[in-house]
C-alpha cells in the first residue's frame, strides 16, 4: 500500500538540510523568543480616550464627560486640546476638585498652559475635541492586567 522511499529517488525532491541550521536553528530560535520577550517588556503602549471640550464665551475651557470616563480622570492630568478649524494643539490639566455635574454630564475645568484662545464675546459655545492619555502599559502588563479583571 506505501511505497518504501529508502532509496535515492527521494533526493530527487528533498534536499538536504543547510548545515548552519542544524547547528545554530536552535539558538536563532531561542533567542529570537527572547528578542520578543524583552521587546514587550520595553515598548509602551499608551492607552488614551478623546473626550468633549467646550470653549465658553469667556474663552474658559471644560472639559464635558459622562461617568464612565470620568472614573479614569486624576487631578492635575494633561490634556491635549486639539483647536477647531486649525492644525494647533493647546496643552492643559485638568482641575477635578472644581468638577460639577449637570444631568448625565460631569464639567470639569481645564487650566491651559497658555492662553492662544482669544475669542469675541458672543452667546456661542465652540465644541472641540480633546485627548487624554491616561496610562502607559507594556504589552506584558496590559495581558496581564486584562485577566485580573476577569
Amino acid at each position: 500500500m506505501y511505497k518504501n522511499l529508502d532509496n535515492d529517488q527521494s533526493e530527487l525532491f528533498l534536499e538536504p538540510i543547510p548545515k548552519w541550521i542544524t547547528h545554530f536553528g536552535f539558538t536563532l530560535i531561542i533567542f529570537i523568543f527572547f528578542l520578543i520577550l524583552v521587546l514587550s517588556f520595553k515598548i509602551k503602549y499608551p492607552q488614551s480616550i478623546t473626550i468633549a471640550v467646550d470653549i465658553n464665551p469667556d474663552n474658559s475651557v471644560v472639559l464635558k464627560t459622562d461617568f464612565s470616563n470620568y472614573t479614569f480622570l486624576k487631578n492635575h492630568q494633561k490634556i491635549n486640546i486639539i483647536y477647531p478649524f486649525a492644525q494647533q494643539q493647546m496643552e492643559g490639566t485638568i482641575d477635578k476638585n472644581n468638577s460639577w455635574g449637570r444631568g448625565k454630564y460631569i464639567y470639569i475645568p481645564i487650566e491651559l498652559k497658555s492662553n492662544r484662545i482669544i475669542m469675541k464675546k458672543n452667546k456661542y459655545i465652540l465644541s472641540t475635541k480633546g485627548i487624554i492619555k491616561i496610562n502607559d502599559y507594556t504589552l506584558i502588563e496590559r495581558i496581564f492586567i486584562n485577566r485580573k479583571k476577569e
